[in-house]
């Protein structure tokens, strides 16, 4: 699916997955994330639904860095979430 943020394109994906062979972004590990808005071509936003409960906050912080330090894209080696 394809959005249109502030004039901008953006591609939105559901249980997008991301591991070393991926074309744009890559990772050493698995990693498949609920909702992911690509934007820009070098930034991505992702979204995990299953943390949205107050229970799980330590989980939903220890994942968001997980995924923030996992991710990298693939041109430039930088951080991309």
């Amino acid at each position: 699916m394809v959005l249109i943020i502030k004039k901008k394109r953006a591609n939105l994906y559901f249980q997008r997955n991301y591991q070393l062979n991926t074309k744009m972004f890559y990772t050493y590990t698995l990693m498949i994330s609920d909702i992911v808005i690509k934007l820009f071509e070098t930034q991505l936003y992702v979204f995990e639904l299953k943390y949205r409960v107050l229970e799980n906050l330590s989980l939903a912080l220890g994942e968001k860095d997980t995924y923030r330090d996992g991710i990298l894209h693939k041109e430039s080696g930088k951080y991309s979430v």
